[in-house]
């Protein structure tokens, strides 16, 4: 795997227990010549699929990532 270049960041929050938890995420291009995909099933994550960009971005249930997704589809897509 080879990390290309940054795509931008998310913050988003949650509530952990008895607080309110801010969390920023980087996210960034990655490139492999593996062409299997693996879940992380330590972090609940049961089965992984590759979509085309639009039908990607159909899934996605929060707005901020959808933005990112377009912003960073002429990097994604090439």
């Amino acid at each position: 795997m080879d990390v290309s270049r940054p795509l931008g960041e998310t913050v988003h929050g949650y509530r952990e227990e008895d607080y309110f938890a801010v969390k920023t995420t980087r996210w960034y291009e990655m490139k492999t010549t593996e062409a299997g995909l693996l879940p992380q099933r330590e972090e609940g994550i049961e089965k992984v699929q590759w979509f085309a960009l639009e039908e990607a971005i159909g899934f996605l249930g929060y707005p901020v990532l959808r933005s990112l997704l377009r912003r960073s589809s002429d990097i994604i897509c090439r």
